[in-house]
């Protein structure tokens, strides 16, 4: 049996409801620090910790954002309720900035699930922000979040392989033609990260 001898070897797969709850809940969090740490004064919003929280945790959760909170928020002498369009962009910002680092990647489950929530995140924040999917190029949001935000580490080949594989399948299910994954030698790696050095 496959997962037995995963579990001889101390590999536990932990439930894919569990792995859910930690991408969403890590997720949520650095977009909150995120935003605590800029100055939306230039934007004509003032927003309080509870309410930035509350919002991103609509976006994420639900997928959704009640943008009445944002106008509702939105100070008088601001010219144009489009200024909240301008957070937005602050919070897509915020996910190609975001770096995410596994030092026991295992198959790819938490990457993976981080790389769902990003990207259906930078969705729901296109929609709002264009009022429809129009230029929203799947593949290319993806491979950007591959190339630039995930990290991963294991000590074994196998699941190093099966991790970068998994990308490569979660890329050509929004190509059209499907393309050879970039190279994830430096991003993915194969090592333990508990005592080895890069280059080791």
């Amino acid at each position: 049996n496959l997962l037995e001898d995963n579990k001889d070897k101390g590999a536990y797969y932990t439930p894919k409801e569990i792995v859910h709850y930690m991408c969403q809940e890590s997720l949520i969090e650095y977009l909150t620090t995120y935003c605590l740490n800029c100055d939306f004064s230039d934007l004509g919003i003032t927003l309080r910790e509870e309410t930035q929280k509350e919002l991103i945790t609509q976006l994420i959760k639900k997928k959704e954002i009640n943008i009445n909170i944002l106008i509702n928020n939105l100070e008088k002498s601001s010219k144009s309720k489009e200024s909240y369009k301008s957070w937005f962009r602050h919070l897509n910002t915020a996910l190609d900035k975001v770096k995410i680092c596994d030092p026991a990647i295992g198959s790819g489950a938490f990457p993976m699930g981080l790389l769902h929530e990003i990207f259906t995140a930078k969705q729901t924040l296109h929609t709002f922000e264009f009022g429809n999917m129009t230029n929203f190029h799947g593949a290319e949001v993806k491979l950007n979040i591959i190339q630039n935000s995930i990290y991963g580490v294991d000590i074994e080949r196998g699941a190093v392989d099966i991790a970068r594989l998994r990308f490569w399948l979660s890329l050509i299910v929004d190509e059209k033609q499907p393309k050879a994954l970039p190279n994830l030698d430096y991003k993915i790696v194969v090592g333990n990260s508990l005592v080895s050095k890069l280059g080791d």
